[in-house]
């Protein structure tokens, strides 16, 4: 009787020692799977700063504001430098909802005339109903065409400012991964568009 519970225990303790060894390893692999995403992560943050910084915007480009049907041209819309957040329709939606909180925030500190949601979603509707879910206040500016910078190609929210002589600065894509980064991001566009005034 006693061989048997000692068979039956040291058979319990070996599959412990087994699941635990397994559940280690699966941790492991979780953490260089995290580390790697991180990694690449941060490698595309980098790699967009760089590719995306100083690159001029054509002032003609031809734009529609909201709530209105004619094109007019860009450089009709800016005198002075603005935040630009351009909304890609094909992210993900409660990161641009995020976003979009974070925006009205820093719109109304800097003031929401010196903010420009731009995209290429051609449905007005949508917007409108983005904008209500939202509560944003803030100018929208529809673009036929992708805009000539790198990072348009990519399914992600982006901002930058672009300056009067239609230059991109202080690029900026925002992680869900590093919230932090938005809010020196943010307290930097502040410092910028009050050094300007």
């Amino acid at each position: 009787m006693k061989k048997i519970q000692f068979i039956i225990i040291l058979g319990l303790v070996i599959l412990n020692i087994i699941l635990c060894i397994k559940l280690w390893g699966y941790k492991v692999r979780k953490t260089q799977d995290i580390n790697y995403e991180s990694i690449s992560e941060l490698m595309f943050l980098n790699s967009s700063l760089t590719e995306n910084l100083d690159l001029s915007i054509n002032p003609f480009q031809q734009v529609i504001k909201e709530n209105d049907t004619s094109y007019i041209l860009l450089n009709s819309l800016i005198n002075q430098p603005k935040l630009i957040f351009y909304y890609n329709e094909m992210s993900c939606t409660p990161c641009t909802d995020l976003e979009l909180a974070k925006l009205d925030s820093l719109s109304k500190i800097i003031g929401p005339e010196n903010v420009i949601l731009l995209t290429k979603h051609t449905s007005a509707k949508s917007i409108y109903l983005l904008k209500r879910a939202n509560s944003l206040k803030l100018k929208v500016i529809f673009i036929d065409a992708r805009l000539d910078i790198p990072i348009s190609n990519f399914q992600t929210n982006f901002y930058f400012i672009l300056d009067k002589d239609f230059k991109t600065k202080f690029f900026f894509v925002p992680s869900k991964n590093y919230p932090d980064l938005s809010k020196v991001y943010f307290s930097r566009i502040i410092r910028y568009l009050r050094e300007l005034n």
